[in-house]
């Protein structure tokens, strides 16, 4: 059974995958302190039902949070990671969980809050 650790994690490599260079906080790092550039993932939303005994299908919301490397002027630099995103989760809209699992990514919703 794939678990919610296996998702979480397969999204933080595709992330790795194209932004080497940037850190994946938890969100307890990011309680005690942002580290800037960096991303974190957090899985929300969480709905599980049993799919005629065989399965679970499960329907979820991960967020993904980037924290700019200016924390006040990131106008430019949030429009371009956004394209990045973009790229990265709908070009290739595939997620590998395993070697005999992937996820499709249907849609991606962003929003700019306190430039974040």
């Amino acid at each position: 059974m794939i678990k919610n650790t296996d998702i979480l994690s397969a999204i933080n490599l595709k992330i790795k995958s194209k932004f080497t260079d940037i850190p994946i906080l938890s969100e307890s790092d990011v309680k005690e302190r942002i580290v800037r550039p960096s991303f974190m993932t957090t899985l929300d939303n969480l709905k599980t039902s049993d799919f005629m005994s065989e399965s679970l299908d499960r329907e979820m919301t991960i967020k993904l949070y980037y924290f700019p490397t200016d924390r006040d002027k990131n106008k430019i630099e949030l429009l371009n990671m956004i394209d990045d995103l973009y790229d990265l989760f709908l070009q290739d809209n595939i997620i590998n969980i395993d070697t005999d699992f992937a996820v499709e990514v249907e849609e991606l919703e962003v929003e700019i809050i306190d430039k974040v």
